[in-house]
Parts: C-alpha cells; sequence; structure tokens
C-alpha cells in the first residue's frame, strides 16, 4: 500500500483536511462547478486521467452521462473554501 493513502486511510478527519493542499475543480462548459477533490500534493496528468475515469464511471457523483467535463487545479481559495467546508460538516466528501 502507498504510503502516503495508507497515512490518510488512517488518519482522524482533521489531519485529513489538514492535508488537502491542492484541489482538481470539475466544471462543465457552461462553467458551473460540479465537483471539487483534494490532494496533499500537486495532482499529475495521471491524478487527472483517474479522476476523469472514476466520475465517468462511478454513478454516486452523478456524472456518468456527462460528456462536458473540464478538469482544472483549483485556487489557493478555492482549495482553502473547501477545507473550511469540510470542516464546518457543509460539505460531504468520498
Amino acid at each position: 500500500m502507498d504510503k502516503l493513502f495508507e497515512k490518510l486511510l488512517y488518519a482522524d478527519e482533521q489531519e485529513f483536511v489538514e492535508s488537502i493542499k491542492f484541489g482538481l475543480i470539475i466544471l462543465d462548459e457552461a462553467g458551473y462547478m460540479l465537483h471539487f477533490c483534494g490532494y496533499p500534493s500537486e495532482p499529475t496528468e495521471e491524478d487527472r486521467k483517474n479522476l476523469r475515469d472514476e466520475l465517468k464511471t462511478d454513478k454516486s457523483f452523478g456524472l456518468t452521462e456527462r460528456d462536458d467535463l473540464v478538469i482544472l487545479n483549483a485556487s489557493r481559495e478555492q482549495v482553502n473554501y473547501y477545507k473550511c467546508k469540510i470542516q464546518s460538516g457543509d460539505f460531504h466528501y468520498t
């Protein structure tokens, strides 16, 4: 098991939230934000591919039928916004 994944798996929620330093946002072609995914290190092209594949196959996200997904780097402000939402209980993550 990857050491970082193992650390995050067994970390408490606060440690997990604090580990998020980067993020990817998913927009539709109209510019509406559909999803945020946080990462402890800068996302790679493989991370982008894996996220796209997950969104296209996992029905729980409600995006499997969408062909207009655009994946962009989240700004520092967006990352901090979602970290605050998670900590306040206003954001549900999987």
